[in-house]
């Protein structure tokens, strides 16, 4: 299964959404081992992603197993989020809208959170 891809997004602030979105992670894991996986964080998902998320275990469980958070900088700077303020599973990209879109012209399927 290593060469499936997949990238979900969120954008929501909805503790219920964002915990449904961990929990379809995982499934897919479990379903699909060697599933490339990359969440990308943007809008008022971002909460999820900082160091005071109540969801900062599930996360570092799931960095574990090779899902990779991202966090968009736009998001970032709209919202005064310092680094500083993520947790260290995060990677900070420049466009979380954009970098969809390469995932998704590079053949990843998409997901849409929550």
């Amino acid at each position: 299964m290593e060469h499936l891809k997949v990238v979900f997004q969120l954008s929501t602030e909805n503790e219920k959404l964002q915990k449904n979105t961990l929990r379809q992670i995982q499934h897919v894991l479990n379903d699909l081992p060697g599933i490339c996986i990359e969440l990308v964080v943007h809008g008022d998902g971002a909460a999820l992603l900082l160091k005071s998320s109540v969801y900062s275990d599930v996360l570092a469980g799931l960095y574990d197993c090779g899902v990779r958070f991202l966090l968009c900088s736009n998001t970032m700077k709209s919202k005064n989020i310092g680094n500083e303020d993520l947790l260290p599973v995060v990677k900070v990209i420049s466009s979380g809208v954009a970098y969809l879109i390469l995932k998704q012209a590079e053949g990843w399927s998409y997901i849409k959170g929550g």
